[in-house]
């Protein structure tokens, strides 16, 4: 919910008679035909509408004499004389001569020199714009239009704002290590953005909450003569000045407010839809406070079309509640959810199955759309592909060893119910499948690829009903099963795999060896056939299916164990690997990483123990460090830039 303000000094409101809206025409006895001419503004649908966080807000350029709202339906003319109403009248657009949406209405007002009130509404009778507050200049209105005078009027009207929001999706943001802009819009009744002059002008001011305050969120203005600060300022005209949040480097919070003069306007971000506005009048202006941190961390509950977001401040440092993320088009039933890195490196995308349907999302420019003529803000979503109706979806997971790839594990009713991995790439902001591989073996939700990076092979496990466990190579570059091994004794027990990275060929796994009578964390090399495996104590007894990652900022092995991270670097042989301590003191124990590699060098450490806590760490060079963490009653919480 939210701001504005801009351009212009102090303000004075002088009276002006109220719309008639929905009353009734008066009766004329003698009167004069007038032709009303109006010009309406060019249809301009927020619908779908993709708008640039990175670039600051285009400016008309010049003035817009007047806004005639596209969706006028009716007009309405009321004639005053010192001070009082001595006539009004309604003249309907489909009653007039249209000329390339400029109309041209005949009517009849009573002669003499009045002041004319001009008022638009739509079939919905929602008043659109008006001239009540312009103090508009006498008109007079001539007997039966005599030579050499003829009664013209023009509907000189400004557009009444129903709606002003912030152009983004979450009140919650991140700069990515450069500034953002959020455009401010006012948004008719009808749904149409207004460019041209204001009937109910907007002001707004912002107050530091904590950390850079202004250095991180402060109200600017654009014009054709330059930026400008807004804090208290009015602006009356949308096409000479444009509001917006200027997001800077600093981390940081401020709290925005706006209001509106003469006609109480809506305030919001957007993405709430009608219950994130609230009314921003002069004597009460709305308020909503707009964060800036390093990263954003994205919760989901399955089956809820919407997604929550946390802003992460590492300076000050805290974690802030965002507004819940609206997609466009919206989701129906998600089930899993991860992050990544776009192959281009210049995206980071939120993954989402959805049903049948593999969605990706992208973290850059947001959509504006209308639901019930409210204007809301979403991510996009970018990619889609559907699964064949035959595949029934069981994990979602993304490649560490090759950036912007993942894969979707699915059961095939056509493959005797037997699993298959579906392999994609996301780059450039769209979903390219890339092939899929079939297992002989139904496939669980504890099934796990870990890639190699010379040789192109993945080591998959599954466990099967007897309790074996088995490790089995597919070749991904066509799909060949390699010979099945057993990774340990029978009636063992696997719990992750994980791979060491794009330029080496060992893979760990973890899990408990019956013969010794022990958890373990172990590598073995791929290249050689497999071979075999050197193993180390786990130090726990974590039985959790994400517990093991590879993370690619800091090139380590990293294992979840009771509250600490054991770890070393992945490329050490197999015959020398050590586990040593990367960091202790979770607050709970039975640990295992959120999905997503989106973020290098910062993770999310999920525990299924109450208060279901996510912990967020940060490598800071040397050592991992708390960012703080949040509670989610389930796994699926990806971090994102």
């Amino acid at each position: 919910m939210l701001i504005a303000g801009c351009s212009g000094g102090g303000h004075t409101v002088g009276s002006a008679p109220p719309s008639g809206g929905s009353g009734s025409p008066s009766s004329l006895a003698n009167g004069a035909k007038v032709t009303l001419s109006i010009s309406l503004a060019q249809k301009q649908t927020l619908k779908g509408r993709h708008i640039n966080s990175k670039v600051r807000p285009a400016i008309a350029g010049k003035r817009v004499p007047s806004f005639v709202s596209p969706s006028t339906y009716s007009i309405e003319l009321s004639a005053f004389y010192g001070g009082a109403s001595v006539f009004n009248t309604y003249v309907y657009l489909n009653q007039c001569a249209n000329y390339s949406a400029v109309y041209s209405c005949s009517t009849n007002l009573p002669v003499g020199t009045f002041t004319i009130y001009t008022s638009l509404f739509d079939s919905n009778n929602n008043w659109l714009g008006t001239n009540l507050y312009s103090s508009p200049s006498p008109q007079t209105i001539y007997a039966n239009g005599a030579s050499p005078y003829g009664n013209y009027l023009y509907a000189d009207v400004a557009g009444i704002a129903q709606y002003v929001f912030v152009a983004a999706p979450l009140n919650c943001t991140t700069t990515q290590g450069s500034g953002n802009y959020a455009a401010i819009y006012a948004v008719d009744a009808a749904g149409n953005e207004i460019v041209g002059p204001l009937a109910n002008p907007i002001t707004g001011y912002v107050a530091a909450v904590n950390g850079a305050g202004l250095g991180a969120v402060d109200l600017y203005e654009a014009s054709t003569y330059g930026l400008f600060a807004a804090d208290h300022n009015t602006i009356y005209d949308t096409s000479l000045y444009q509001l917006f949040i200027n997001e800077a480097g600093p981390e940081g919070a401020g709290t925005l407010y706006g209001s509106t003069y003469n006609i109480t306007a809506y305030f919001g971000s957007g993405s709430n839809g009608g219950a994130g506005f609230q009314l921003g009048s002069i004597a009460s202006p709305a308020s909503s406070t707009i964060t800036v941190g390093t990263y954003i961390a994205v919760a989901m509950t399955p089956g809820s079309p919407t997604l929550n977001a946390y802003d992460i401040e590492e300076s000050v440092p805290a974690i802030e509640t965002c507004n819940s993320i609206s997609l466009y088009p919206s989701l129906s039933s998600p089930s899993l959810l991860g992050s990544l890195e776009d192959s281009s490196g210049q995206y980071r995308d939120i993954l989402i199955v959805d049903g049948q349907n593999i969605v990706m999302t992208g973290s850059g420019n947001p959509v504006i759309y209308l639901t019930g003529s409210v204007p809301q803000v979403a991510f996009p979503i970018t990619g889609t592909y559907t699964l064949g109706s035959n595949e029934t979806p069981i994990n979602l997971f993304e490649s560490p060893d090759v950036t912007g790839r993942f894969f979707v594990i699915t059961n095939n009713s056509n493959n005797s119910g037997n699993g298959q991995a579906d392999q994609f790439l996301a780059t450039n902001g769209a979903t390219v499948y890339s092939g899929s591989y079939s297992f002989q073996f139904p496939a669980t939700n504890l099934l796990r690829i870990a890639g190699t990076g010379a040789n192109n092979i993945y080591a998959l496990y599954y466990t099967n009903p007897s309790g074996s466990n088995l490790l089995y190579g597919v070749d991904r570059t066509n799909g060949n099963q390699y010979p099945t091994i057993t990774a340990f004794t029978s009636g063992s027990t696997i719990f992750e795999l994980s791979p060491a990275g794009p330029t080496v060929d060992n893979i760990f796994f973890r899990g408990y060896n019956a013969y010794a009578s022990t958890y373990q964390l172990c590598v073995f090399d791929a290249q050689s056939g497999f071979g075999s495996n050197h193993c180390v104590p786990a130090g726990g007894s974590n039985t959790n299916q994400g517990a093991v990652r590879y993370e690619t900022f800091t090139g380590q092995i990293m294992s979840v164990e009771g509250t600490s991270i054991y770890g070393d670097p992945a490329n050490v042989t197999p015959s020398s690997f050590t586990s040593a301590t990367l960091y202790t003191g979770f607050p709970n124990a039975e640990q295992r990483f959120t999905p997503g590699e989106a973020t290098a060098g910062f993770i999310g450490v999920y525990s299924s123990v109450s208060p279901y806590t996510t912990t967020f760490l940060q490598w800071n060079g040397s050592a991992w460090a708390s960012e703080g963490s949040i509670q989610w009653p389930n796994a699926w919480v990806a971090p994102l830039y």
